[in-house]
């Protein structure tokens, strides 16, 4: 369990920066963007089903 919570806090300061960084940014939504935010989504998703499969 601590392990767990020792990646997955850093991680969720990760994720934080990430969508704070694009919050209030001139964003065009062409294709590389499209593919961060996949990625931003995917990762999040994914860290939630790891920690509940912990």
């Amino acid at each position: 369990m601590y392990a767990t919570m020792l990646i997955a806090v850093p991680t969720g300061v990760k994720v934080f920066n990430w969508i704070s960084t694009m919050w209030r940014g001139s964003m065009t939504f062409e294709t590389p963007m499209l593919f961060a935010l996949a990625f931003v989504v995917l990762f999040t998703i994914g860290g939630f089903s790891g920690l509940m499969l912990a």
